[in-house]
């Protein structure tokens, strides 16, 4: 979108929808994923078959996969590890989750 402000130094694609006022920082690679409007990803993160719902903030240096899809404004701590998790609106992750569940 071109009100995004994307990194020159990420790597985007294949299949990758950066929805409008999105911000993606150095280094971050995106793959198969969306990003709704005015979500923040922070610096050398992975985000691969994702769906990060509006307004939320991926922190530095997390690992998202395996179909994880946030709600609206959910907080992913830095340097976090997040494996097919579905996450509620208004949440905060501060641990890693390894098995694919729905954090409510």
């Amino acid at each position: 979108h071109p009100t995004a402000s994307v990194s020159p130094t990420c790597v985007l694609g294949p299949s990758v929808v950066i929805g409008p006022e999105c911000i993606v920082e150095d280094g971050v690679r995106i793959r198969n994923a969306t990003l709704l409007q005015g979500s923040i990803i922070r610096s050398h993160s992975w985000l691969e078959t994702c769906i990060i719902g509006w307004r939320c903030t991926v922190g530095q240096w997390v690992r998202m996969e395996n179909v994880t899809v946030l709600g609206e404004d959910v907080i992913v701590s830095d340097e976090l590890f997040v494996n097919g998790a579905r996450v509620l609106p208004h949440k905060s992750i501060a641990q890693s989750v390894v098995e694919p569940q729905i954090i409510m």
